[in-house]
């Protein structure tokens, strides 16, 4: 799944790091974690 990731990032000509700080501003860091926690347990490996 990284290496899609990868692969995906570098086609795109987009900068990530600017898409996810705007994408993520208003999301605290508990906010984020909880969802983590929760597609975690929706997802399991």
């Amino acid at each position: 799944m990284t290496e899609l990731f990868i692969s995906v990032l570098l086609r795109e000509r987009s900068d990530y790091t600017r898409w996810r700080q705007k994408y993520f501003e208003d999301v605290s860091s508990d906010e984020f974690h909880e969802a983590a926690v929760e597609y975690g347990k929706n997802h399991p490996l």
